[in-house]
């Protein structure tokens, strides 16, 4: 792994294909709801080292998945410029045009196809259409069944900061919950909000919201969500390890359960990928 462009021009000078996905919290709904503003992505080292990787390296296919705030700072027509050797599709969906559950998670798709590619027409065609892999499913139904791995959260005292200064340990939000059935949010009637910002609950009967790695997440059944189940809204298969307590036990509990929840959280929905596939499969890109 490298950390800049230089770490690998020594040992790749061309590739075939190239997925990515910079950081992009600073544009996030979460870091707006924070600073009331959405900060430029310039000079964001994640960001460059995917866009300069992908310039490099000259694919002949590529995917860069971020969020539509991205076109904020770069517009369609300075991403056309910089990555000029490929034409560009931008797809502005939500991801459950592609077939993951999670109605509310709105990215930037953006895919490129080197002009000089055999049968680029073809491929370029195919990568404009948007479809999903999959069929939408409940959270119930996302969850049911989690295997072991994974599948662990704190202790049920432990205490976090739930919103406002407030504190309350996870078994004191699950009876929380349990005095609002059917509800996805908390009141705050003493704050200077209407909710407690960056804290919900998905329903069993309904779909998914956007999964992030917070531990005010919550499922159906009033706990914060685990890293597997995470994985199963964002798409990962059970196949998928995880790192947790029992794999790794010289490792603090809640280590392995804040770096699990970020892992799954960030990645982008594997129904993304599996569209991408499918769409060079068709065209025998693959």
């Amino acid at each position: 792994m490298w950390s800049d462009p230089q770490g690998y021009k020594g040992l790749l000078n061309r590739t075939d294909i190239v997925m990515s996905q910079p950081k992009c919290g600073n544009s996030s709904v979460l870091a707006y709801s924070r600073g009331k503003k959405m900060t430029s992505h310039k000079g964001d080292p994640s960001l460059d080292l995917a866009m300069e990787g992908i310039k490099y390296l000259d694919p002949k296919v590529f995917l860069l998945e971020n969020l539509p705030a991205l076109l904020n700072t770069y517009s369609e027509k300075d991403l056309r410029q910089f990555f000029h050797h490929h034409r560009l599709h931008f797809h502005h969906v939500s991801v459950s045009e592609f077939g993951n559950s999670q109605k509310t998670r709105k990215r930037l798709v953006i895919v490129g196809v080197h002009r000089h590619l055999k049968r680029s027409g073809t491929i370029f065609k195919e990568l404009g259409e948007v479809y999903p892999v999959k069929s939408l499913l409940h959270t119930g139904d996302l969850i049911y069944g989690t295997p072991e791995n994974g599948h662990f959260r704190p202790s049920f005292d432990e205490r976090i900061a739930l919103y406002g200064g407030r504190q309350a340990s996870y078994r004191e939000i699950m009876e929380l919950w349990e005095e609002l059935p059917g509800k996805k949010r908390i009141a705050t009637p003493d704050e200077n909000f209407n909710t407690a910002p960056g804290v919900y609950r998905d329903l069993a009967d309904d779909y998914p919201a956007t999964i992030r790695k917070s531990n005010r997440c919550f499922g159906p059944h009033g706990l914060t969500y685990t890293p597997r189940e995470r994985a199963r809204i964002q798409g990962i298969p059970d196949t998928f390890w995880i790192a947790d307590p029992i794999t790794h036990p010289k490792i603090s509990p809640k280590t392995l359960f804040n770096k699990g929840c970020a892992a799954m959280a960030n990645t982008p929905p594997l129904e993304v990928a599996e569209w991408f596939r499918n769409a060079l499969i068709k065209t025998q890109f693959l």
